[in-house]
């Protein structure tokens, strides 16, 4: 049994945890894109479970305690199973490959033994597994509901909100990824002098933006956190600085991730790509329809 989930890029954000991880997750502005994950399920004749992503063996992560958890819902007997998921998506490059991954998961495992959940849980298993992980802390949120929205309040799907934004006619969603690799969302989110700093200008832009939610105003304020937050490494500013000089709609930094989005037309993108190089390069676009089991 198969199933897939999307990618989606962090422009900012404001971290936010409680007690229950179903009730913590970020504000900030995030979007969805058309490339993702595919999960295969397959049982085993193994003592534990095993999931690889790209035939690479993942000994911890969120899919794991995905299946950890379903478990624990569902009265019946689900046996050692192999996951292997297959995309495009870097690990830990701010394209949310291990919230992908999660969800694509919970969802193939859903289908594959008929747990009779529904999309909704699955997508509070996957963010929970997130949390608890400290792999994520509101990308599942944005992977769910797909588009280029606002977390205005955090939490899993159908606890937190958001504010969709209108798009501009004039741009046809197509969306150039280059990355550089990863950083480590966990030793960030531990890391109490920058969460605190993340965390107070992240929430300032939120409320800024949901007084004047517009497209423009998340680009200008995505903008200023890289500058303000200290996260955005000099060859990535620099790279962004050259980027000016072509008809882009907005670019900025992954959060978290050495990878910076273009937002421009296909024919522009383009050009970008004959000037730019990068270890990983994806051409995409922005999705918009939100999260269905059969997707």
């Amino acid at each position: 049994m198969r199933a897939w989930a999307p990618g989606q890029i962090t422009m900012f954000f404001s971290p936010f945890k409680a007690t229950n991880p179903l009730f913590s997750g970020s504000y900030g502005v995030s979007f969805t894109i058309e490339k993702g994950i595919t999960a295969r399920i397959s049982s085993i004749i193994e003592s534990r479970d095993i999931v690889h992503y790209n035939n690479m063996k993942l000994s911890s992560g969120p899919s794991l305690e995905v299946i950890s958890h379903l478990r624990s819902l569902s009265d019946k007997y689900i046996p050692p199973i192999m996951v292997e998921q297959k995309g495009v998506l870097p690990i830990s490059a701010g394209l949310s490959s291990s919230g992908a991954g999660a969800l694509a998961t919970a969802i193939a495992l859903n289908q594959h033994f008929s747990l009779g959940l529904d999309i909704t849980t699955l997508g509070q298993v996957a963010h929970k597994a997130e949390v608890q992980c400290l792999t994520g802390l509101g990308s599942v949120f944005t992977q769910f509901h797909g588009g280029f929205i606002l977390r205005s309040y955090p939490g899993a799907p159908g606890i937190g909100s958001f504010i969709r934004f209108k798009l501009p006619n004039s741009w046809d969603r197509s969306v150039l990824i280059l990355s550089w690799g990863g950083l480590s969302t966990s030793e960030i989110l531990q890391d109490h002098q920058q969460f605190a700093r993340i965390k107070k200008i992240g929430l300032s832009h939120t409320h800024n933006l949901m007084s004047e939610p517009t497209f423009e105003n998340a680009l200008f304020l995505a903008k200023d956190f890289m500058n303000q937050s200290q996260l955005l490494p000099p060859f990535l500013a620099s790279i962004l600085s050259e980027l000016e000089s072509f008809d882009v709609m907005g670019a900025g930094m992954a959060m978290l991730g050495n990878t910076i989005f273009i937002f421009a037309n296909d024919d522009v993108l383009h050009e970008i790509v004959q000037s730019f190089s990068a270890p990983t390069t994806i051409r995409t676009k922005i999705r918009e329809l939100p999260l269905r089991e059969g997707n």
